[in-house]
């Protein structure tokens, strides 16, 4: 039985421990090499990140993070 505990412990506390490096900013969750923490301002969309191309300055959606219509 202690041994059952022991490892469940160790799993949670795995778990707990990744959990932290997604909040902190430092995963790059939509995978175009740019981080929250490196300035992405939208990490769920690839075609967001800083440096990125602006499809319309009008449109009020900002694709390179450097603020809309900019």
């Amino acid at each position: 039985m202690k041994r059952l505990t022991l490892a469940l412990f160790a799993t949670l506390a795995l778990v707990a421990c990744n959990k932290d490096a997604a909040d902190s900013g430092d995963v790059d969750a939509d995978g175009d090499g740019w981080t929250i923490a490196e300035g992405d301002c939208d990490d769920n969309d690839a075609s967001v990140y800083p440096g990125a191309p602006e499809e319309s300055d009008t449109d009020g959606w900002d694709q390179n993070c450097d603020g809309p219509g900019e």
